[in-house]
């Protein structure tokens, strides 16, 4: 909520200047940037063929007035002799076409768009890099080598208004690439600590870059490098203060930092906000030391009392919510109730942001659905897209997934589907349709090309799932034989909606990989009780290693326990610098530094003196499997990029991410891999029933035998 005015505070014997706030403290307007490289996203070289085209999704605010939108393309480009064509696209509709012919050179462009606002809360840039030559029906080669290669510098610039209401799907939009998570202190509720790891992993999955903030206390140094501060308010001491420190400001009272709330500091009021109640007594003593400040003002005491009370977060009643908006100057806050954590994860993650039209909701449970049905999941469920794509040498469709979504408690997918349409083409050969996951090679065949709906299938191995998977379907279509002078032209080809994922048992194989499914479920998350008093760093560090593990933020159960008392898991589980009973680890990490690897009493690394390193492993405990995460003494250092347990069972991180993998597992426990391998795969399942059936039949036979034997005897002896 927006001060409508307040006036100079400064007790001096000229009449108060009333002063509005709402004009010139928050003015309205708020900008924002969003850039490849602030999003982590890496274009791969465009060179011009069927798989050219690139897209990327920029965050807006939905539904929200925006102003001075502006596309900043920067890119370089090396040419063969033919030539190339780069084409840009805003939401599908083209915004520039340049072509280019020097044999290298750079293209860095700003567009300004005529886009008014974003129902959807994106906005899509297209890239489309086409070869100025005719490729031929018999070159399956590109034509073309000309490559562009893509700057993290390219991205969109805008500012939005503030002065409308937010919804929470509108304010998620408006959260900057970087936002700051803001908890309270080292005495918030261990409710509060819950939530902040649980918000801050959906933000990371979101691709934002967290970090984590405590309320400033009195002693801290705050960057107030952009507050604005109107010339009338500089007679105020407090707020004078503020200006005059420029970049760097030293809080020396409670009333510093009830200034710093009003004027909207980011680290004061932060983007998204856990609230529990000392939070909310600490922002309200603030406010109340800055009100006595200004007390010599009536009027602008008065002022600032209305607009507290018309925000839950600075003093007002506490809402019947559990997310909401709150606006905090020139931009919108999301506020989470402590005590919502999982709920509130839930409800922010992909699959029901946006849902999330209104500025505040209570919610009981917010979980992503179960889309099996008979232990089967369509792919539509999953967000596949089906339409149709032309195919003139070659083409592809793709279909992303999040094992997380396709793993309903702890199963894993086992086989894929397919249904294809193909359409005839003037070779009158049958295309090759080739599947792979995550770029592995699932399988391969000739399907006909008549229109008519066929189906592939394969079984999924358990060394192709990541956390985030890439289903791509690849046809090629086989050149005419007579001649070159035909030139390419394109047939339809459509994967169809009846086509399915298999889900079943999930079979742990001893690495990271052959986890992920129990992780993806409800596991325990076992930390040290006195991780909650150690704040911003600790809520970092599960954050990272659950966007690593694709560690549920919903439904994973958060379990303190004394520091170093040994734990006995009930179910899936990471142990976070907590012993786990029953484990014989392979790799040791000591408060001095010393860091040992081994296995069966064989050595495999015995180092001191390394820092900052901290090491994850595959762990079985009482039947339940988990990982065990150690740090190096107690280590606050989080990893600044995020990683990706994707191979191994054990791992050493360092500052920058996995610095070593290592598969101690034995090749046998790969039972996945090596199942694949056998001739009676295949009949697993009619040999998990099959061998009891004969079993029976057998020892029916040898009983009537028996009976028949003994019956022949009797009658001799007659």
């Amino acid at each position: 909520m927006s001060l409508s005015f307040i006036s100079n505070a400064q007790p001096i014997e000229t009449e108060p200047t009333d002063l509005s706030l709402e004009h010139s403290v928050h003015p309205g307007w708020d900008k924002q940037a969003y850039s490849l490289r602030s999003m982590g996203i890496t274009l791969r070289p465009a060179t011009p063929g069927s798989d050219s085209y690139q897209e990327v999704y920029f965050p807006v605010p939905a539904a929200v007035a925006l102003d001075d939108i502006v596309l900043k393309f920067k890119a370089r480009y090396l040419m063969d002799e033919a030539g190339a064509l780069l084409q840009l696209l805003v939401d599908g509709q083209p915004v520039m076409i340049r072509s280019f012919s020097d044999k290298e050179g750079s293209v860095e462009v700003a567009i300004p768009l005529e886009l008014q606002s974003s129902n959807s809360g994106f906005v899509r840039l297209g890239i489309n890099w086409f070869s100025n030559h005719d490729l031929q029906a018999c070159q399956v080669t590109p034509a073309s080598l000309s490559t562009l290669s893509i700057s993290d510098e390219t991205g969109i610039s805008y500012r939005y208004r503030t002065a409308l209401p937010f919804s929470l799907k509108s304010a998620w939009g408006a959260l900057p690439p970087d936002p700051l998570l803001l908890v309270g202190d080292e005495q918030s509720s261990a409710a509060a600590f819950d939530a902040a790891w649980r918000i801050a992993t959906v933000l990371e999955r979101a691709g934002k870059r967290v970090k984590v903030g405590q309320f400033p206390k009195i002693g801290d140094v705050i960057d107030t490098k952009g507050i604005r501060i109107p010339d009338a308010m500089r007679q105020t001491s407090v707020f004078d203060a503020i200006r005059r420190a420029q970049s760097g400001f030293e809080i020396g009272t409670e009333a510093d930092i009830g200034a710093l709330i009003l004027l909207d500091a980011q680290a004061a009021t932060g983007n998204i906000v856990i609230i529990d109640e000392s939070l909310r007594r600490k922002m309200g003593s603030a406010l109340d030391a800055l009100a006595e400040a200004l007390a010599p003002d009536v009027a602008a005491t008065a002022a600032m009392d209305a607009w507290r009370e018309r925000s839950a977060l600075t003093g007002g009643e506490a809402l019947n919510a559990d997310l909401w908006v709150e606006i905090s100057g020139s931009r919108p806050i999301i506020a989470v109730r402590a005590q919502a954590g999982p709920q509130a994860a839930g409800l922010l993650s992909d699959t029901w942001r946006q849902i999330l039209t209104s500025s505040r909701v209570r919610v009981e449970a917010a979980s992503r659905p179960d889309f099996t049905n008979e232990n089967q999941i369509r792919l539509s469920s999953l967000g596949a897209s089906f339409r149709s794509f032309q195919v003139s040498n070659q083409g592809h469709w793709t279909s992303e997934f999040a094992l997380g979504a396709v793993s309903p408690n702890g199963q894993m997918p086992t086989r894929f589907a397919l249904d294809l349409a193909i359409a005839p083409d003037s070779s009158g050969t049958s295309p090759v349709v080739s599947v792979l996951l995550n770029d592995t090679l699932l399988t391969a065949a000739q399907l006909r090309a008549d229109g008519e709906k066929q189906r592939i299938s394969a079984r999924i191995p358990g060394y192709a799932l990541r956390l985030s998977n890439e289903l791509r379907v690849e046809v090629q279509r086989l050149p005419v034989a007579s001649g070159c002078a035909q030139s390419v032209r394109g047939y339809p080809v459509s994967v169809l909606p009846t086509s399915y994922l298999e889900i079943g048992k999930a079979e742990p194989d001893g690495t990271f990989i052959g986890l992920l499914p129990s992780l993806a479920s409800s596991p325990d998350l076992i930390v040290p009780d006195t991780w909650a008093g150690q704040g911003n760093a600790r809520i970092m560090q599960i954050a990272r290693l659950a966007v690593a593990t694709g560690l549920s933020a919903t439904h994973t159960k958060l379990v303190s326990v004394p520091e170093g008392k040994p734990v006995q898991p009930q179910t899936a589980f990471i142990a976070m610098n907590v012993p786990v009973e029953g484990v014989e680890s392979k790799v040791g990490v000591t408060q001095s530094g010393k860091i040992a690897v081994a296995k069966r009493g064989v050595t495999w690394l015995d180092i001191t003196g390394l820092d900052g390193i901290t090491a994850i492993e595959v762990a079985e405990s009482g039947g339940h499997r988990g990982l065990i995460w150690q740090s190096h003494g107690e280590s606050l250092d989080t990893p600044s990029p995020a990683y990706v347990l994707d191979r191994g069972d054990v791992t050493l991180i360092g500052p920058q991410g996995p610095v070593a993998w290592i598969d101690s597992a034995h090749p046998d426990s790969s039972r996945i891999a090596d199942a694949a391998n056998s001739a009676f795969y295949e009949w697993r399942h009619y040999l998990s029933w099959g061998v009891p059936l004969i079993s029976a039949i057998v020892l029916f036979f040898v009983v009537l035998l028996a009976l028949a034997y003994k019956a022949g005897r009797r009658r001799e002896k007659k």
